[in-house]
């Protein structure tokens, strides 16, 4: 038997090209069944209903103290994957938010070094521009309060994170505000976000205004 040298070279290159390009393209082509099987138990709380406080705050187990925010979330941008309204009995509803509501759009967000949060989002009220706001937060790390684990906005807004993972593939799952009704009633969602390449990251920083 005859071994060419020469045509193994070249399957091993096409190997090693196979795979370079399978560990470049997984993170991003995540298919919606993917990042929602890793956080399928965590947007339906683990089988119980979400929890309401005497204020109306929609919480669950708030999952990470800040030595573990300030290592894996701040100096990075997070990009919206999917959003679930929480019924006012505490049970998530099965439609994905944004596909059934008009004129409101998903933000994107970074957070900064300085606690600092800036969102990013579509202004359909502006005539669909680009837009981003900046404000100062705090992160609750109080573990006896059933909003520990939350990024604390300066408007009485707060994200819980209740679950994440780490690494090139990061991703979240958390507790938010997604609006109120004109009769005051405020409307939470339980949310997936995953974590935006640098790439992604400079295009929003570039092109959404204040």
């Amino acid at each position: 038997m005859t071994i060419h040298l020469k045509n193994i070279g070249r399957l091993l290159s096409l190997m090693l090209l196979a795979s370079t390009l399978f560990c470049m393209t997984s993170c991003n082509d995540n298919d919606n069944e993917s990042l929602y099987s890793i956080w399928e138990t965590s947007i339906n709380n683990h089988g119980s209903d979400f929890t309401f406080d005497a204020q109306g705050r929609c919480y669950a187990t708030g999952s990470i103290r800040a030595t573990g925010f300030d290592e894996n979330f701040v100096g990075h941008g997070w990009k919206h994957y999917a959003t679930w309204e929480i019924s006012e009995d505490g049970k998530r509803l099965p439609r994905e938010y944004y596909t059934e509501i008009v004129g409101v759009s998903p933000h994107q967000f970074y957070i900064g070094t300085d606690h600092t949060i800036t969102t990013y989002y579509i202004s359909d009220a502006e005539a669909m521009a680009k837009k981003r706001d900046t404000a100062s937060f705090t992160f609750n790390d109080t573990y006896a309060d059933p909003l520990r684990g939350s990024i604390m906005c300066v408007d009485g807004s707060y994200i819980q994170i209740i679950g994440w993972t780490t690494g090139t593939c990061a991703s979240f799952c958390a507790i938010e505000h997604l609006g109120t009704l004109s009769d005051g009633r405020k409307i939470y969602g339980v949310s997936i976000y995953e974590k935006m390449s640098d790439k992604e990251l400079a295009t929003y920083q570039s092109t959404y205004h204040e």
